[in-house]
């Protein structure tokens, strides 16, 4: 009894079942269709992502063959301007050199003309001391010398003091003169030999005038004269 009652329950629950089996069924295939169509835009969202990510790819790729590009020719530009500017570098060390070389000649030039300026300064001051000392020693010489001959002077001053006519001597003198006559009647040859005349001048008109017979005493003969005059 319990078995065919749960036999019948069985059979009841059948239907139950077949209707659940076919909504499920339903169910499923209504989930695949959905699922087909979500795998469908899945599927085109993928291929637009990865279509997006070559194209973005490619594009990052001729940006960075244009920033190399860019970077080399940028790097051969720099070289360029760094080799010209090495090059004006150069040659502005070079005007720099030679013009340094220029000054350091002009400034040598400059202390050897000063240089030749002192020696001759030097030179000139020497010599005119050297002048100035032959000058005093020449100006000593000649106040020496004339000293000497003044003193000469005096001395022969006195000494010819001596024949001077005074009061005192003067009868001695005009005894002297007296008593030794001098001729004066005289010539001189070219020689400065004195040749006396033998005779009285003609400018004396008698015999009274004409001097003693002391006064022809220191004529000279007429064998060692060359003229005779009378």
């Amino acid at each position: 009894m319990a078995s065919t009652l749960l036999f019948r329950m069985r059979k009841l629950q059948q239907p139950v079942f077949l209707a659940r089996s076919l909504n499920f069924r339903q169910i499923a295939g209504s989930v695949t269709h959905e699922d087909k169509k979500q795998n469908s835009r899945k599927e085109k969202r993928r291929r637009k992502r990865e279509e997006g990510m070559r194209t973005h790819a490619m594009y990052h790729m001729k940006v960075k063959e244009i920033a190399s590009e860019f970077r080399l020719k940028r790097l051969e530009e720099e070289k360029i301007l760094n080799t010209e500017e090495q090059r004006k570098e150069d040659l502005r060390w070079q005007e720099r050199k030679t013009h340094d070389g220029i000054i350091e000649s002009i400034n040598l030039e400059n202390k050897l003309l000063q240089m030749q300026r002192e020696v001759k300064k030097e030179v000139k001051s020497l010599l005119h001391s050297e002048r100035e000392t032959k000058r005093e020693l020449a100006n000593q010489m000649l106040w020496a010398r004339q000293h000497q001959e003044r003193v000469q002077h005096v001395k022969n001053a006195i000494e010819e003091s001596k024949n001077w006519v005074t009061k005192e001597n003067l009868e001695e003198k005009i005894a002297y003169c007296l008593e030794h006559e001098t001729n004066y009647n005289f010539a001189l040859t070219s020689t400065g030999e004195k040749v006396f005349s033998d005779s009285t001048p003609g400018s004396v008109d008698t015999e009274e005038n004409g001097p003693g017979p002391s006064a022809y005493v220191s004529r000279v003969s007429r064998t060692q004269s060359q003229y005779n005059f009378r």
